[in-house]
């Protein structure tokens, strides 16, 4: 057995419950010689985590946090309230539903920040999935199919930073003293207690914010704007443009219980968000971009969706592939207004 597999017997064993005294204090010691070695172990805590799912996430209390377990780990407490300890966080799972669990993300892609010494996590939700995770201070977080969240290991100072890519809704822990800030690649969002969801995909010129309840300040490099609850900003990156909306935050915010509601859109923006949610390209003739769509889609695969609108639009869906630059073929999707007789 090499040092590696030495090593991840170690932490199969503590994480397990099955560590004696000694391999604790083995283990504790690798840990300690070098932060690589930490991170590693996080990762791979993360993993049993995934693989080890049983009840509600949401009614695990606060006080269980990470750096007891390593406390733990440690040696620092009896070998019995460790074992109680790690068949606690065996049962924690940060997703929204068992069916999603099968659909499978990425969670425990770990990495420090070059600029300082935390630890940072990173969750990413896999196209067509959605994800919930619970973070460090108890606050809650859906994150949408191709969304990625950066937050470090512990939050420290004064205030609460995460970075997102891609859609997240957010049920922030009330914390007077440090807020909440939401960074995004042309926005930040800053709350104390509150619930809004923040979309901020790459491939799309707009950034957009939804609150749901309390209060954000939402900035760029331009403003800041505080919002109210059922207003919506929508901020255009090309132009630095803000507008302000009433909205119902029901629409913009279903996709956490798996819904897409779409009420008289034009199918041009309709299909953007399920190529964003899916990552696969559509192509409309002129003919079907502007026809207006009014649907709500639950827990649909995207075939079940474009088999819907087919029926219910007069359009075509065929699937294509096309070569790329480097040389493989990727599929999209023509979409076309189907001929009249």
């Amino acid at each position: 057995m090499d040092q590696q597999e030495y090593i991840d017997e170690l932490i199969i064993k503590c994480l397990s419950g099955e560590a004696g005294v000694d391999e604790s204090k083995e283990l504790s010691r690798w840990m300690d010689a070098d932060k690589e070695h930490l991170a590693y172990f996080l990762k791979m805590k993360n993993i049993w985590d995934i693989s080890h799912p049983a009840f509600d996430i949401e009614s695990i209390q606060p006080q269980y946090r990470l750096e007891q377990l390593l406390e733990k780990i440690k040696g620092r407490q009896r070998r019995n309230r460790l074992e109680i300890f790690v068949r606690t966080w065996q049962r924690i799972a940060a997703f929204i539903a068992v069916p999603l669990l099968l659909s499978t993300f990425y969670l425990g892609y770990l990495q420090k920040k070059e600029s300082t010494n935390h630890v940072w996590q990173e969750l990413n939700a896999l196209y067509g999935t959605r994800t919930k995770a619970v973070l460090p201070d108890g606050s809650v977080v859906w994150m949408n199919g191709g969304s990625t969240l950066r937050y470090p290991l512990p939050f420290e100072g004064k205030k609460r930073d995460v970075e997102l890519k891609g859609e997240g809704y957010f049920q922030i822990a009330p914390d007077k003293k440090r807020p909440f800030i939401v960074h995004t690649p042309r926005l930040d969002i800053e709350a104390l207690g509150t619930e809004f969801n923040v979309y901020s995909y790459d491939s799309d010129s707009l950034t957009q914010v939804t609150l749901v309840t309390g209060s954000v300040c939402v900035s760029s490099k331009e403003r800041r704007i505080l919002m109210n609850p059922n207003e919506r900003i929508v901020y255009n990156h090309r132009n630095k443009d803000y507008q302000l909306y009433l909205a119902n935050p029901e629409k913009w915010c279903s996709w956490k219980q798996g819904e897409l509601v779409f009420r008289n859109e034009p199918l041009q923006d309709i299909f953007k968000r399920l190529s964003q949610m899916y990552n696969i390209s559509f192509q409309l003739d002129e003919m079907s971009k502007n026809l207006i769509c009014h649907a709500t889609f639950k827990d649909e695969s995207l075939d079940r969706i474009l088999h819907l609108l087919e029926k219910t639009m007069s359009i075509e869906c065929q699937y294509l592939k096309n070569g790329s630059s480097d040389h493989t073929e990727k599929q999209y999707v023509k979409i076309s207004c189907k001929k009249r007789n």
